[in-house]
């Protein structure tokens, strides 16, 4: 087992990873093994999110968690070997905040946000800065998440996370049902490697859609259609598709049982007896930023820099990048036209997922980060002051593990 892997699981604890899988398994086995219902979607979303990646990979007949099952997940792999990396790269820095960090890392709800902390800080570590984790409030005020100096140079940073996983759970559920349910007529139908594709604008699928699809389905009349101007449907065969078989396959869809995997803005599920997939994914021309990112960014134009330099990174998750893109050309806009939305704030990077899973196994890193830099403020160019996100293709070349070595954490 590599190194690695060795890390995070003593961090976390082996007892930790398999009672939460223990755990799973208790609550999972309770609904049938080839269904899909909303009470399993909201298991999976309440489920801690490195848990989950690391339970996808393991055959169901497991009883506790088998770490060279683990191994063979891109994602999986990909994930602890570089949080193992991380945290060796960062431990000192991390026992200098006591059990703060671990205790935030394990909360399911905490995960997503401190785990982008680490990202961050790793990022500038990798560039030779000295990182400290700042504690979360003083005297002063609310404050930044990190302060990294390299030289004459320092700056304080705020790490914000987008996460509409529980925010989600309702439409979700909603979805697995519906899922769950034509599923099972295309099964009637015997109508096989089937990939349904909606593309909505808007959180929910209505009844009428449901129907009208279920009816073409029973007159075998599967063609794309558009059903109205905020949701259309893509019907095709799977076999058009191999990247995302493959995507699927490496995570534990078409083996035994329906398979569903979340993620921000988007659903897919796949039935392993006739290979027929539904994929449901929030997109369409009137994308807007949501409300809640401007909340995070006031909130990070509110921390108390003690007269320094504050660095924000914003990380949009999965979501669509022509929505990051969007909103850094509205700040720029408004900066040309001399209002600045957030003062406090000298250079703000928006990023995009840093991961595209493509077939073979291999981790192709696709570089979407917007960076919105206020040379005045900052003193120079952005790209002089090395800050993470800038350096190479986007500096995040400079974090990744070579794809040889990730294939090192599966020997």
């Amino acid at each position: 087992m590599h190194d690695y892997y060795t890390k995070v699981i003593k961090y976390f604890g082996e007892d930790w990873f398999n009672n939460q899988f223990e755990e799973f398994l208790t609550n999972r086995q309770k609904y049938p093994k080839d269904g899909l219902n909303k009470e399993i979607v909201e298991l999976e979303i309440k489920l801690h999110p490195l848990v989950m990646d690391v339970i996808r990979p393991q055959a169901t007949d497991a009883k506790k968690i088998k770490w060279d099952d683990v191994k063979k997940s891109v994602v999986a792999n990909y994930e602890i070997m570089h949080l193992g990396r991380d945290l060796s790269l960062l431990e000192s820095e991390i026992k200098a905040r006591g059990d703060k960090i671990r205790v935030d890392l394990i909360n399911p709800l905490r995960y997503e946000n401190h785990r982008f902390n680490i990202f961050v800080a790793s990022g500038y570590k990798l560039l030779g800065y000295e990182v400290t984790f700042v504690p979360s409030s003083s005297k002063k005020g609310k404050t930044p998440d990190l302060y990294v100096t390299k030289r004459n140079k320092s700056f304080y940073i705020e790490c914000k996370q987008r996460d509409q996983r529980m925010a989600d759970v309702k439409r979700f559920t909603y979805l697995a049902k519906i899922a769950e349910q034509i599923f099972l007529i295309l099964r009637s139908k015997r109508i096989n490697i089937c990939f349904i594709d909606f593309r909505i604008t808007k959180d929910n699928i209505t009844d009428e859609l449901y129907k009208l699809l279920v009816k073409k389905i029973y007159r075998n009349d599967l063609k794309s259609f558009v059903f109205n101007k905020e949701i259309s449907i893509n019907i095709r065969s799977v076999t058009t598709l191999p990247y995302l078989v493959n995507l699927l396959k490496n995570n534990g869809h078409y083996d035994e049982k329906i398979v569903f995997t979340t993620f921000e803005d988007g659903f897919i599920a796949s039935d392993p007896l006739t290979t027929n997939t539904i994929y449901i994914n929030k997109s369409g021309s009137d994308r807007t930023v949501p409300l809640g990112i401007y909340d995070l960014l006031l909130d990070a134009n509110n921390k108390n820099k003690d007269g320094e330099k504050l660095l924000t990174y914003l990380d949009f998750g999965k979501a669509d990048s022509i929505i990051s893109e969007k909103l850094a050309f509205e700040i720029k806009e408004k900066l040309k036209k001399g209002y600045d939305p957030y003062p406090n704030i000298d250079g703000l990077f928006i990023l995009q997922t840093i991961r595209k899973i493509l077939e073979d196994r291999q981790v192709i890193i696709k570089p979407n980060v917007f960076a919105v830099a206020k040379k005045s403020k900052l003193g120079s160019d952005p790209i002089a002051l090395e800050l993470f996100g800038l350096q190479g293709s986007t500096g995040i070349d400079k974090y990744l593990l070579p794809i040889d070595f990730l294939e090192s954490g599966r020997g």
